[in-house]
């Protein structure tokens, strides 16, 4: 079957005639995704996140990530930073374990800790999974009047009632977060696995094939005085490159925000997109524009002034 059809270029007085042939069985399937199989608030964005916050110091961005964290509804939040103790009021309602707080940046292990840790939680869902297998072949001997292994008994047998297995965080996989704050110039930003991480987080803690695939998925919550690498504390390009939202507080660099607008506008018209980000910055202390670029299809813009108000641009 041939069909025509009429596109248009940006030139007004040009007008291209094209032939398509339709091809059959070579159509695309969209396969279901996990990529994003975290629960989140409708309002919140999806997760596994990799948010970034960007201000200078003293710009409001601990307290951004703070809220955003807790409004996300993680179960575990780790967090990296030598100021965790002076951030102490910001980051306490979090509900931090304080073995979940890693201050030492020289520490060369300092992210395999939290990848271990990450791992171990994987392993201890995959082992409720495991019980609920056999806790299914258990009810259906009890059904069905079989003998019954002692050792199925032991395992479901409890105050003289049978239970199934129950998993500490509402027998839903586990949603896990990690703050890094204050890390620019660190061991942390110019090594190779903080990068790889940031790149794979939502395949961290793969989960076997038999129990489904996928991964449980780490959020990442980012924070840095500059946008980009310039002299140090910025943000290297693979880190940048895999943002899920970007937090832009208020800044006094035209350069850089022009760069910001070339990366991050969903717009031609750059100077339209950094007059918006002015405009919020300057509306209040504090403020600050954020850019979702994974938004969940009902959210009508992919800005907002903080978290509370979608902007609709022009």
């Amino acid at each position: 079957m041939i069909r025509r059809s009429r596109l248009k270029t940006t030139s007004s007085y040009s007008e291209i005639l094209m032939r398509t042939v339709k091809i059959k069985k070579a159509g695309i399937k969209v396969p279901n995704s996990t990529a994003f199989q975290h629960t989140t608030p409708p309002e919140m964005p999806r997760c596994p996140c990799n948010v970034i916050a960007v201000a200078r110091r003293g710009g409001g961005k601990s307290v951004a990530i703070s809220n955003l964290t807790r409004m996300m509804e993680f179960d575990r939040v780790f967090l990296i930073s030598p100021t965790a103790k002076s951030n102490y009021s910001i980051l306490q309602p979090l509900g931090i374990d304080e073995e979940d707080i890693y201050e030492d940046l020289n520490d060369p292990q300092i992210l395999n800790h939290v990848i271990d840790k990450v791992n171990a939680e994987r392993d201890e869902y995959v082992e409720f999974l495991d019980a609920k297998k056999r806790h299914a072949k258990f009810s259906k001997m009890l059904d069905n009047g079989g003998r019954i292994p002692d050792e199925l008994l032991e395992e479901f047998y409890h105050d003289e009632d049978f239970r199934a297995p129950k998993y500490k965080y509402g027998n839903r996989m586990p949603k896990m977060c990690l703050i890094v704050d204050d890390c620019q110039n660190s061991k942390v930003f110019s090594g190779k696995l903080f990068p790889s991480l940031v790149i794979k987080h939502r395949h961290t803690a793969q989960i076997p094939k038999e129990h489904g695939g996928g991964a449980l998925g780490l959020s990442l919550m980012i924070m840095a005085q500059n946008y980009r690498s310039q002299g140090g504390g910025g943000l290297p390009k693979s880190v940048r490159n895999n943002a899920t939202q970007v937090l832009l507080f208020k800044n006094y660099s035209d350069k850089e925000k022009a760069f910001v607008s070339e990366e991050l506008a969903f717009t031609d018209d750059k100077q339209k997109f950094i007059d918006m980000w002015d405009s919020v910055c300057d509306s209040s202390p504090h403020a600050f524009l954020m850019v979702d670029l994974n938004k969940k299809p009902h959210h009508i813009s992919p800005y907002r002034k903080n978290f509370d108000e979608f902007i609709m641009m022009e």
